[in-house]
């Protein structure tokens, strides 16, 4: 049925049912949508091949967009050297073809090769997106589809995908809780599989992301945009903002050199690439200096000195004989900072935070805010014990990520961390 200028298909009254047909051919015809699905498979109900090449096909139509019926007999489909202009048209056959396993959408407006154009597209890619948004694909203009090219053509597209819901989010008029509803509705249909390869690959969904970002813009709006937001998977979404910083009692007189060096990392930044960064060159000697990093957890103080020196080796990673582990676990107690912590908040909800809270709670649950208060040299005094934030050293190390010493959570402006330069001289 080919070359005869069809643009309709006759009804299933006009035309006899013929359930023996497998395959149809009606290329080089004028069908404007793919509306005449529905008489077709009404005359032939077993077909299992269709072709639709060299038409004027340029959008599904509008009673098979309205219609909520699945055609699952038809696993070959193609529609070459059309006018199709989108891939989102290749989204509604994945739900209109459940079984859809070969595809060929060749000579299309949106399967167009174009190296110079603003967003440059190259066979690889436009394979990539193709497969990506119909999952039950096995060959696609005759290529067969390996597991590999699927992996790597969702992952791409789940980063195309990001980028663009985040622009839908961004370029929208100021967000209202009605507005980032609406807003996440038309992302998921512009992206309908989306949210199921976020989960596959175990990815942050950016919508998710959004909301609850807008959330906590319309709870805290003096803190919400203290972190910027960054698509799920990307390096940014790993960014670590670290202020390292000189004390003054290293600080050198000449005006050039700063107490601050901010940076912002990623966890798995190697050691070694961070001790040879640019910024510590310009201030510091190449490897005469050690990193502290300044935990926000507490420990206590031991007043003796010799304690406080095995505790601080201990800590740090140095080797100590049994005994004298023994010896500071004993020291340190019974103190646990999990029961602690869990006992602070049950007694924050019993009383309905009238009392204040962060460091105005107990530690030990026996004191209140008025007797605690901050030394000037750093500790807080609690109930006549001595407490200070924990500080572990980073240890010099080449092939170690500096994530491995620091306590960072995923996402929100708690990926930001303080961490103490100390200077030295190296022996001659």
């Amino acid at each position: 049925m080919c070359g005869n200028q069809f643009d309709t298909f006759p009804t299933s009254t006009s035309f006899p049912q013929i359930s023996s047909v497998k395959l149809l051919y009606l290329d080089n015809n004028d069908f404007a949508d793919l509306d005449c699905i529905i008489p077709i498979i009404q005359a032939f109900p077993n077909i299992g091949t269709l072709s639709f090449a060299a038409n004027r096909i340029r959008k599904l139509g509008q009673q098979l967009s309205s219609l909520k019926q699945i055609f699952p007999h038809i696993n070959t489909l193609s529609i070459p050297d059309n006018q199709i202009p989108e891939f989102q048209f290749l989204e509604s056959l994945s739900i209109l073809f459940p079984n859809l396993a070969s595809l060929r959408i060749t000579g299309n407006p949106f399967y167009t090769i174009d190296t110079n154009g603003p967003d440059p597209q190259s066979s690889d890619k436009l394979y990539y997106l193709g497969l990506a948004r119909v999952p039950t694909l096995k060959t696609l203009n005759y290529a067969i589809i390996t597991q590999r090219e699927r992996e790597e053509g969702e992952i791409y597209y789940l980063s195309l995908a990001a980028k663009e819901i985040q622009n839908l989010f961004t370029s929208s008029p100021p967000p209202s809780s009605a507005n980032t509803t609406t807003l996440a509705n038309q992302a998921r249909q512009l992206h309908p599989r989306y949210q199921a390869l976020c989960q596959k690959y175990s990815r942050e969904s950016v919508i998710d992301q959004l909301l609850s970002l807008q959330t906590s813009t319309s709870s805290t709006p003096a803190t919400a945009s203290h972190q910027p937001a960054y698509p799920a998977g990307s390096l940014g979404a790993r960014l670590v903002t670290a202020t390292f910083y000189i004390p003054s009692s290293h600080v050198s007189t000449t005006p050039t050199i700063t107490q601050q060096l901010p940076l912002s990392l990623p966890g798995s930044y190697l050691m070694g690439h961070l001790l040879h960064n640019p910024t510590f060159a310009s201030y510091l000697k190449p490897l005469q200096f050690n990193l502290i990093y300044e935990s926000t957890e507490l420990d206590p103080v031991d007043t003796t000195a010799e304690s406080s020196t095995r505790s601080t080796m201990y800590a740090r990673g140095h080797k100590l004989s049994q005994q004298e582990k023994e010896t500071i676990w004993k020291e340190w107690g019974d103190w646990d900072a999990d029961a602690v912590t869990e006992e602070v908040h049950a007694r924050r909800e019993m009383n309905g935070n009238s009392q204040g809270s962060g460091d105005g709670d107990d530690v030990e649950g026996n004191g209140s805010a008025k007797d605690e208060h901050w030394t000037e040299d750093g500790f807080l005094m609690r109930d006549g014990k001595k407490w200070k934030h924990r500080e572990i050293e980073i240890l010099h190390s080449v092939r170690r990520p500096w994530g491995d010493w620091i306590d960072i959570k995923s996402g929100g402006p708690e990926r930001e961390v303080r961490v103490r330069i100390e200077p030295f001289e190296r022996a001659r």
